[in-house]
């Protein structure tokens, strides 16, 4: 807490997780390499010694080449992948829920997009590596709400860097489990603790992936029973939670911390979204625009902002001097409600990491002083980006 480090290991960066027991879970890779399709998912002790590995799945039909994690995992007994209490990740044995990459056969997608797809897939494994669930995003394209012109801007448009590696259009970057939640309990299937929360950055998408047939056939095993996004235009009931764009780290709150059962998520802004800049205009990619961040905490059900942080611009005291900083993340970035009430945000981009209470007075910050890989040849200068951080329990760390 006082910024000391206590320990390191050689993982990427999109996340890493503390398990109990000083076990650490993460993408084993070129670092800096940003969650590459090839990262295996590999599980650290303290000492740094490998105790299980996760190496990926065929990214194509037939192909020797695997797809390993990218963004986001949940290990069984954890929805989220943060302290809440009585919901231990498994440092030993258990499920794990993988967020992964696949390169669809072009014949079978060509009515999403003219391109190849870099398709978004969930995949479960148990502790042996054994799959026990997948599920694909593109399979699922008519249940994601684009209206006609962002369909045509989906197909149109090439996501991503890579011509050769598909258009990324979709862009998970968080996906996790439910968990106990008051909603289901109260008897509103759509929320069962199996099912599985994500969201889609490129898309503005929030959705819930059914993991059970409905027992009166109002959706089957995979359909996506539960959407936010993509129009939050007047009209439609996602207007009152305003534009969410670009965002990250959705997660339903834990059971048994403040605000259980609400949606928390980073809305970080920037550029994000498809179809027309304005009505009438041609379907483009990126039609969406915010140049600051907030954090949203709303109720999934009546879809109303429960709380919000936002910091558009910087404010100074009357000597000029910076009193808080402004808030704006374009990309990465997370945020974890603690047991206190508090909410730990991390502004990605920046490096920063702090504590704002639920009247949004910072009351713990810290800033990374450590750059990443240096490369000119490769276009890498270093920076202090943070993709995720989490406030860990001290009783998870050995002695």
């Amino acid at each position: 807490m006082e910024g000391n480090v206590i320990n390191a290991w050689p993982l990427t960066s999109t996340p890493a997780k503390i398990l109990p027991g000083g076990y650490i879970i993460g993408q084993a890779g070129e670092l800096g390499a940003g969650g590459g399709l090839a990262c295996p998912l590999v599980q650290l002790d303290w000492n740094g010694k490998k105790m299980w590995e996760w190496k990926g799945r065929p990214r194509s039909p037939g192909a020797e080449e695997l797809s390993g994690c990218h963004h986001d995992f949940q290990r069984e007994g954890s929805p989220c992948g943060y302290y809440a209490p009585g919901l231990e990740p498994m440092a030993t044995g258990g499920k794990t829920l993988i967020l992964s990459n696949y390169l669809p056969p072009v014949e079978q997608t060509k009515h999403i997009s003219k391109h190849l797809l870099l398709d978004d897939v969930l995949y479960e494994v148990d502790w042996e590596g054994n799959l026990i669930w997948q599920w694909y995003a593109w399979e699922h394209f008519d249940q994601m709400g684009f209206c006609p012109a962002g369909r045509q801007a989906v197909y149109e448009t090439f996501a991503g860097f890579d011509p050769n590696g598909g258009s990324d259009y979709h862009h998970f970057n968080a996906a996790s489990y439910l968990g106990p939640n008051k909603w289901y309990d109260a008897g509103d299937l759509r929320f069962h603790p199996d099912n599985v929360i994500f969201d889609a950055r490129s898309s503005n998408i929030l959705g819930i992936i059914a993991r059970h047939d409905h027992p009166e056939g109002l959706w089957a095993s995979g359909d996506i029973v539960w959407r936010v996004g993509p129009n939050y235009t007047y009209g439609n009931p996602e207007h009152k939670l305003g534009q969410i764009i670009g965002q990250h780290h959705v997660h339903m709150i834990p059971q048994g911390l403040p605000g259980a059962g609400n949606i928390l998520l980073y809305d970080n802004g920037g550029n994000a979204g498809y179809g027309p800049l304005a009505p009438g205009l041609s379907p483009v990619a990126n039609n969406r625009l915010r140049e600051y961040s907030r954090i949203l905490e709303f109720d999934p059900v009546t879809l109303d902002v429960v709380w919000e942080y936002a910091n558009p611009q910087a404010r100074y005291d009357e000597q000029g001097n910076c009193i808080e900083a402004s808030f704006f993340s374009p990309f990465i970035s997370g945020a974890q409600r603690l047991a206190n009430g508090n909410t730990l945000i991390c502004q990605g981009s920046n490096g920063r990491i702090f504590e704002v209470t639920a009247d949004k007075e910072i009351v713990w910050e810290y800033v990374t002083p450590h750059l990443g890989p240096v490369d000119p040849e490769a276009g890498r200068f270093g920076s202090t980006n943070v993709y995720r951080a989490y406030r860990i329990p001290r009783s998870w760390i050995p002695e």
